[in-house]
């Protein structure tokens, strides 16, 4: 090899390094861009995420469903003069009607489960169509425990021991009897309060 071409071989090597030089300054150069584009977009999720903590924390005026007892009957259905909704609230939504067969014996703990089995059982009567309709989902998710408290609030003199009906021991009915039993009726109204 004689001097020519090393000095041929030289130049184009250093062509060649200037080159690499000129990708690495590109190349730094987009890693810069990526570097701001990746802050922007944390600066935005950072945003993001503040925003949405905010929205959770603004006071909502959220619809509450209010439970009610509003009657409770016994005796033979024949003689049941009719539960009614004519002159109600206006944001009385929806009634759920409860009845079961009694015996006059039972005592306020059976009432409450033969209640508990009957709520499952049951389905509820809108009254207010519109908001029936707009909130049904919600009204459906009430728990059953939330119609037993009101039950239980609604007797709150009454221990879980004690006899449900004061009535006299010969109105009481054996439960092996082959006889229509009186029914235990009771409606509980649902109501559409916002705060």
């Amino acid at each position: 090899m004689n001097i020519q071409e090393l000095k041929e071989r030289i130049e184009k090597a250093e062509r060649k390094i200037e080159n690499l030089y000129e990708d690495l300054g590109e190349l730094r150069n987009r890693a810069n861009k990526l570097n701001e584009e990746y802050n922007e977009v944390i600066e935005t999720v950072n945003y993001i995420e503040k925003v949405l903590h905010n929205i959770e924390n603004l006071p909502y005026n959220k619809p509450r469903l209010r439970v009610e007892l509003a009657e409770t009957w016994s005796g033979y259905i024949d003689y049941y003069s009719g539960h009614g909704h004519a002159f109600c609230s206006p944001n009385l939504v929806a009634c759920l009607p409860i009845s079961f067969s009694i015996t006059y014996r039972e005592t306020f703990k059976e009432i409450l489960e033969q209640l508990r089995e009957s709520l499952g059982l049951a389905d509820y009567t809108p009254i207010n169509e519109r908001l029936f309709k707009e909130y049904e989902d919600e009204i459906r998710n009430i728990p059953t425990e939330t119609f037993i408290n009101v039950f239980k609030e609604a007797y709150w003199e009454l221990k879980e021991s004690d006899r449900f009906f004061n009535v006299d021991e010969e109105q009481c009915l054996d439960e092996d009897e082959d006889i229509e039993y009186p029914q235990f009726l009771a409606y509980f109204h649902i109501y559409l309060e916002k705060d």
